[in-house]
């Protein structure tokens, strides 16, 4: 007997793209029980015409303050099936998408699992974003930040081949988890499955119970950035998503509502730190290192002035322990729009 699955979708402000996803939907080949549409538009949509558009679905609207990670988590209290697919609205999936990961999932009884998500690169659509050299593998390494891409192949020098020698190593032993300072490692791709601590959540199927025990943080800002990671360090295992290679959803990464790239970095990071201040997992020494990765980035974006300034914000406020979201969440706050 298959297993019943509801579907979570936020939005805002992208009706065309909440339409093409919705018959994505429509074509599935597993049985979806409800699909969850919970709207925080402007100008919200009409029941009746989704309804008509799509009369296969059996689709509950609902309707929301601007905040994705309030609106996913109205989308998980009322979904009444033991998994939830959480799709975004920008989301584009194959028929099969959804079949191959409940396949997985039944078959292993695991409780979380995406396929790839692949987003459009300059050589099309990409889902590893390796490092562009050594040198910047080497800076990843020394100031522990993000690798988000296969290593064990790169271009080096006779003089740098034994230290690309011990980072492999390195990598290799700490395998998909998080760096010192927290930022999430992926090095191995390694089909059919990978497991990872951390990734993008934006087409994954999840145990409901899990979700309802490990929410997304509402007071994160309105667009949710960093809301992933607070969810996964959750999850009852430290690597508690497997990455179904078979399945490839395909994030478009509408314009709609979308914030100037400063802003989103500066934001993550402010998240990160909460994060690490938030979850026992984490000690002084991480966010030690972490503090450490951002004068890294003050090297590194020694020509872009706006992301120089925002990581000179964000470390002024980690270093003084005085970072936003913490305080909201101290005094029962929800949905901070930080500017830098």
């Amino acid at each position: 007997m298959l297993s019943e699955l509801s579907v979570v979708i936020p939005t805002r402000n992208r009706p065309e793209s909440l339409m093409r996803l919705l018959e994505d939907m429509s074509k599935q080949t597993y049985p979806l029980k409800e699909i969850i549409v919970v709207d925080s538009s402007d100008k919200r949509m009409k029941m009746e015409a989704l309804a008509e558009a799509f009369p296969s679905l059996n689709i509950q609207y609902l309707n929301s303050t601007p905040s994705v990670c309030i609106q996913r988590n109205i989308g998980v209290q009322k979904a009444s099936s033991p998994y939830v697919f959480l799709c975004d609205d920008d989301i584009n999936l194959p028929e099969d998408y959804v079949s191959i990961l409940m396949k997985h999932l039944e078959e292993d009884k695991l409780g979380a699992a995406s396929g790839l998500v692949l987003q459009k690169g300059s050589d099309g659509w990409e889902y590893s974003y390796p490092p562009s050299g050594f040198g910047r593998l080497l800076f990843a390494f020394v100031f522990q930040q993000s690798v988000w891409g296969d290593i064990s192949c790169m271009s080096t020098r006779i003089w740098q081949k034994p230290f690309y020698k011990i980072i492999k190593w390195y990598y290799q032993g700490k395998g998909n988890s998080l760096s010192w300072a927290g930022w999430p490692l992926i090095t191995n791709f390694q089909p059919p499955v990978f497991r990872t601590s951390v990734y993008g959540l934006g087409a994954s199927i999840i145990k409901r119970e899990w979700l309802i025990n490990s929410p997304y943080d509402e007071v994160l800002d309105p667009h949710g950035i960093g809301d992933n990671y607070g969810v996964v360090m959750g999850f009852p295992y430290k690597k508690a998503v497997n990455v179904v290679c078979a399945a490839k959803a395909y994030h478009h990464q509408s314009q709609e509502n979308r914030l100037e790239s400063a802003t989103t970095y500066y934001r993550r990071l402010l998240a990160l730190d909460y994060f690490l201040k938030k979850y026992p997992r984490f000690s002084w020494w991480h966010r030690l290192w972490f503090a450490w990765s951002l004068f890294g980035n003050l090297l590194l974006f020694r020509n872009k002035p706006d992301f120089r300034h925002a990581t000179k914000q964000a470390l002024r406020q980690v270093i003084g322990n005085n970072n936003p979201h913490g305080r909201a969440a101290s005094q029962g706050q929800k949905v901070l729009e930080l500017e830098i």
